[in-house]
């Protein structure tokens, strides 16, 4: 939308109108009679350049010392950036103060947001016609502001989420005079702990961060998070400009029913009249079909009624409508909607779709599913958390978020969750996910705490809050659900925090407010109020976990959902056990990894793992020891040199990542059987340079985990896992030395596809086959290549559509030396006689591949699926040491410009790097069978021909060169 925020007597917005004392009424302008005609006229000047920056004077609080003894230097007035802006960018950029993202320089800058800072700027206000109203429109001010025109205070504000009109018809000064406008931002950290002390009676209590910052509505991970740095900033982070209208579309917006064939969208302009001559004017309304071969246009009166006000409405039939769907599901049709009143055109770009959320119960398995259903077709929501891009948010631009998010798409993900710590993203953000058809999991902006919803001024700026920004996002096909919040119910759990006494029987509000919990009161009564008036088409889930009145707090497997820090935090499990902790639907889980080694070099010169910097960039609590305690259960690490240190950790989270995908999309098995309805890995960014959870790095390298779990997320994949077999000897059966053990392989085929039909994925012809397979399972060993055995399933397979199915379970082909013996396991009977093996499991990868018949005759050969297994921890296999003995070759094919790796050995994570490479040409972390071609790098110039590349994998972790053949 070009712009769309409500008027200023829409009672939804923050809105205020100054005239100064002493201003007699004969000094307005004088309008014209009603009966006179008006055009409808807008026009917006943005207020973004000319801005100057400076500390605050002193004021009655003593400023800590930090800033005091900086008075002198920085109370000078200096050029400050382009608006929107904010105080460390605009410091960094006079030179001020040192990078904070450079080594320690983070605890060097912290009186900065211990200060008060000024921006002013001055400007001459457009001539326009009588009967003309000026508003300033700030869309958005980090924190604490008291903003001032010509001298006279105009509005104050304490909530960074909240927009504000303010009318200054009576306060400009016209006719080529310069107007003054001055922001006095007041520390956000001061504000806080004043209201903390002010409201002593409440529990105040948070993960991460000071306490002070749930009184602030203010970005939660300014105040420092386990992934990111204390840097509370402030400043005009959202644009600034002068309107000056006789009337303005204030808000359009629309609902659509879909019915069989006919999708009835009814479309509403909110219209904000200055003059009342316009007032018998007509909106006119266009909707434009998403190929833009077809417009249909209607006329509509204004008219005035409760509680909307000024308005105009139509109601558009679209027959066999082009409905919206999430990628890989169908395509993105977006319709264009417009509304024009005089020279006035405001537009959105809409997607018509419907959107459930699925809770039912679950064929022989307790509890309820969670998973969501588009346009009536399930979809696993595999997914990713965002957390905001940037410690400072105004160098956050449309291409950086483009490119962000392609990394989300291109993944394999389907959603992606705004995690509830940072901030309602901007409309590109919204937009790009609307054509990019990437689901969107919005939370409220609260999180780890327990928030004072009994403060009447906080409930009242945290209703404009959420009022505001559902109106701004409600018109976007991509968002589908609001969480009330993130982990604010799971803090009512921890052991180690006081008792807030949270009753599920207590349904009365009122007596909420009075509890040690008051937070409640947001989640379940503010918050999903907003999300029912203003956009009842959107989901609400009272947070994020949360199963139940009675299980809140995501303890609960079987209902709502879960986030699974199991692995990692809590018990610390190994990874290996994901797929015995899936919930109904995982919306956080995640394993650390360094980023790329020359992200690193970005923030230090310091070359060792565990220096002072690189711990320094790792906020987690313990996280450089868990990160080695993980690592030391996994595999032969060594720390030396740092480059061989940061794979092992890109490794050991690869490795537990794609294992939780792939066990949980296993456990979506069909209508009935949803026992996992999807998985959001924690996290797809970071705010700054750190070693985190994410999978992109700060400087948007990707780490190995992104690559693996690219490939566990392909439409159609096979997969296998090892299970030990243990048998009790029926004669001592609580004897463990005589329990039989044995090695099987479970293999299963997933697929996330709604339909299935070689070659397309059309709906399937009636009568026509679908494709069938043959899987096959070829063992090598892992020390010399060599093949083992070979298995060939007798049943062909046929891929089943949007589930999982298992397919057989098996002992691990050439593990045991006899056919009848290998033939009766896994159930032996009393007088088997189990020989020896002739390998250990850990000896062995097994190679399983999916294939057609090679007798089909099609013009389209259909996919093949592979599939390559070692043993779990990986510190068990005999991989080689050497480089000598694998043979790894690549090999560029000019006809395909791509690059294709072979190996005579079983290799496990393949990595390379070259200098002056693109690395989005790259795949990272391929797994290799022996003799097997696996392309690793696509789109790529015959440069590349005798070029040296450094390989590593699993074994060779310090690298080798490699030279393109």
């Amino acid at each position: 939308m070009r712009y769309s925020l409500p008027s200023s007597n829409n009672p939804s917005y923050s809105s205020t109108r100054r005239r100064p004392a002493g201003l007699a009424p004969s000094s307005l302008p004088v309008r014209p009679s009603p009966s006179q005609t008006m055009a409808a006229k807008y026009s917006s000047v943005s207020l973004d350049s000319g801005w100057d920056f400076c500390m605050a004077p002193r004021t009655s609080r003593v400023p800590p010392p930090a800033v005091e003894r900086r008075y002198d230097d920085f109370s000078i007035w200096r050029p400050a950036r382009k608006l929107p802006t904010e105080i460390f960018l605009d410091l960094l950029e006079q030179r001020l103060i040192p990078d904070p993202f450079v080594g320690q320089n983070e605890g060097l800058v912290q009186w900065v947001g211990e200060a008060d800072w000024l921006y002013r700027t001055r400007f001459i206000a457009p001539s326009t016609p009588l009967g003309t109203r000026y508003t300033l429109v700030f869309e958005g001010l980090d924190t604490f502001a008291s903003v001032s025109l010509n001298q006279h205070v105009i509005v104050n504000t304490t909530n960074m989420f909240v927009s504000h009109r303010v009318d200054v018809t009576d306060l400009l000064r016209r006719g080529g005079a310069v107007n003054e406008l001055s922001i006095h931002f007041r520390s956000a950290w001061f504000e806080g702990k004043a209201m903390v002390k002010k409201w002593p009676e409440h529990v105040w209590g948070c993960w991460n961060g000071d306490v002070s910052r749930l009184a602030v509505r203010k970005a939660q991970y300014h105040y420092g998070w386990d992934w990111g740095p204390m840097l509370l900033t402030c400043g005009p982070w959202k644009p600034i400009r002068l309107e000056s209208y006789t009337a303005r579309i204030s808000e359009l917006s629309f609902t659509s029913e879909i019915t069989g064939s006919t999708a009835i969208v009814t479309v509403t302009a909110e219209v904000d009249i200055a003059e009342q001559a316009i007032a018998g004017q007509n909106v006119v309304f266009t909707l434009t079909t998403p190929s833009n071969d077809k417009i249909m246009t209607a006329s509509a009166p204004i008219s005035v009624s409760a509680p909307i006000g000024s308005h105009s409405t139509h109601q558009f039939v679209i027959e066999e409508p082009e409905l919206w769907y999430p990628h890989g599901y169908g395509k993105q049709p977006l319709y264009k909607l417009a509304a024009k009143l005089g020279d006035i055109n405001v537009e959105k770009t809409i997607g018509l779709r419907e959107a459930k959320l699925i809770r039912r119960s679950l064929e022989d398995e307790p509890g309820t599913s969670f998973f969501f259903e588009i346009n009536q077709i399930p979809v696993f929501a595999a997914g990713v958390n965002w957390i905001p891009a940037d410690s400072f948010l105004t160098r956050v631009d449309f291409d950086t978020t483009r490119k962000w998010l392609e990394h989300v798409r291109d993944a394999g993900f389907v959603m992606v969750r705004v995690w509830g710590g940072g901030i309602y993203e901007t409309d590109n953000f919204y937009s790009l996910c609307d054509t990019m058809g990437l689901l969107v999991w919005q939370d409220f902006l609260f999180g780890c705490g327990n928030y004072p919803g009994q403060i009447p001024s906080l409930q009242k700026s945290i209703t404009l809050e959420a009022t505001q920004n559902i109106i701004r996002l409600r018109h976007h096909p991509s968002l589908v659900i609001f969480a009330g919040n993130n982990e604010d119910y799971s803090y009512l759990n921890d052991p180690e925090k006081p008792d807030l006494g949270y009753n599920p029987n207590d349904k009365d509000p009122n007596s909420w407010l009075k509890s040690k919990f008051p937070a409640r009161y947001i989640y379940e009564h503010i918050l999903p109020q907003a999300v029912q008036k203003h956009a009842p088409h959107i989901i609400y889930h009272p947070g994020s976990p949360y199963a139940s009145p009675e299980h809140p707090g995501g303890d609960d497997l079987q209902n709502g959902d879960v986030h699974q820090w199991n692995v990692w935090h809590g018990k610390q499990l190994p990874y290996q056990d994901y797929t015995k902790i899936s919930g109904r639907f995982v919306s956080e889980f995640g394993m650390e990894g360094y980023p790329s080694i020359h992200t690193i070099g970005s923030f230090t010169e310091q070359t060792q793992a565990f220096s002072p910097d690189l711990e320094w960039h790792n906020k987690a609590t313990g996280g450089e020891h868990r990160i080695a305690g993980y690592l030391a259960d996994n595999f032969k690490f060594r720390t030396d040199p740092l480059e061989t240190y940061v794979y092992f950790t890109q490794l050991l989270q690869s490795e537990a990542l794609s294992t939780a995908f792939r066990d949980w999309r296993r456990r979506w098995m069909g209508p009935g059987r949803e026992l996992t309805g999807g998985a959001l890995v924690w996290q797809i960014n970071d705010c700054w340079p750190v070693t985190s959870w994410a999978i992109v790095d700060y400087h948007q390298r990707k780490k190995m985990a992104y690559y693996t779990i690219q490939n566990v997320l392909e439409p159609i994949t096979i997969n296998a896992v090892r299970r030990e077999v243990v048998t009790p000897d029926p004669k001592q059966p609580d004897s463990e030395v005589r329990k039989s053990r044995t090695w099987n392989l479970d293999i299963w085929v997933s697929s996330l596809q709604p339909t299935l039909q070689f070659p397309s994925t059309s709906e399937p012809e009636p009568g026509k086959p679908q494709q069938e397979y043959i899987l096959k399972v070829t063992t090598f060993s892992i020390q010399t290549g060599d093949e083992v055995a070979k298995y060939t399933h007798p049943a062909r397979i046929r891929i089943p559509q949007n589930r999982s199915m298992d397919i057989c379970s098996i002992p691990i082909p050439g593990l045991y030396p006899s056919p009848q013996t290998h033939s009766r396991l896994p159930t032996p009977t009393p007088t088997d006689v189990i020989p020896p093996p002739s390998y250990e499991h850990y000896d062995l990868a097994t190679y399983i591949t999916l294939a057609p018949p090679p007798s089909i005759t099609t013009t389209t050969t259909p996919s093949s699926y592979t599939a390559l297994t070692f043993p779990s921890p990986l510190k068990l296999a005999p991989f080689r040491t050497t480089a000598l003995p694998y043979n790894l070759t690549l090999t560029y094919n000019s006809s395909t410009h791509t690059i294709i790796a072979t190996s005579r050995l079983p290799m496990k994570a393949l990595v390379m790097d070259a200098e002056d490479y693109d690395e989005e040409r790259w795949v990272q972390g391929r797994d290799l069978a022996p003799w097997v071609g696996v392309e690793v790098a696509g789109g790529v110039g015959e440069r590349w021909i005798n070029a040296w590349v450094t390989c590593r994998w699993v074994g060779v972790e310090e690298g080798v060169r490699v030279r393109v053949l």
